[in-house]
Formats: structure tokens, sequence, C-alpha cells
């Protein structure tokens, strides 16, 4: 049995790591005591595929393995938990239950924009 992750998955982790490092460590004090995330940070996020993680590519997700999300899920929350949650909640609250539950037709209209950070 093989454990070590593919090329693809440490990609996805050391991109959701420089993110966390560089960009949500320094702020998290400051958004948790304000409750607040900045809009620019989710920006961000969503310029590197946070908020489309498990959307299916057909709708404009990554379509990523579950250890892929894991792993980014991990890095984040390493920085900062309010945003990792967010993250978390958006991919597997939101878009796997529309994805699992939802008509086509919401489908269409729904998943581009959460895939790509604007709902």
């Amino acid at each position: 049995m093989d454990f070590e992750i593919s090329e693809d998955q440490q990609l996805m982790r050391d991109g959701a790591r420089e993110f966390a490092q560089k960009r949500l460590a320094p702020l998290a004090e400051e958004m948790d005591e304000k409750g607040a995330i900045p809009d620019e940070l989710i920006k961000e996020g969503a310029e590197l595929g946070f908020f489309g993680m498990t959307a299916p590519e057909e709708f404009g997700g990554l379509a990523l393995d579950t250890l892929s999300y894991a792993l980014v899920i991990e890095e984040l929350s390493k920085a900062c938990a309010a945003f990792a949650i967010m993250v978390s909640v958006h991919n597997s609250l939101v878009i796997e239950a529309l994805n699992k539950y939802g008509t086509d037709a919401q489908k269409e209209k729904y998943l581009p924009a959460l895939a790509g950070g604007e709902m």
C-alpha cells in the first residue's frame, strides 16, 4: 500500500500552506477580535479555488479528491480556524448538498457562482 500523497495533492497542500502562512496567519487574531473576514481574503481564496474544491469541473470547480480537500482545510486551519470553517462549510454543506440533491436547473444556476466564490 502506498501512503505517499500525489504531486497534485502536494501542490494543493503547498498552495494552501503558503496562502495560510502569508495571508491568514498575520490577520487571524484581528479577524477573531472583529468577528469578520476581510473581503480581499475571500477573493484571494476564491482565486486559488478554495471555494470550489468539491464542485464538479463542469460547473467551474476543482472536483478534488477527499484527501486533497482535507489537506487544504488542514493547512488553512493551522493559520485561521474561522477561514477554514467558512471554506469547509461552503464546500461540504452547501456545494455538496446542492450537487447531490439539487435539480439540474439549480446546479446550473448556483454551482458556478458558488465554485467561483462569487456567492
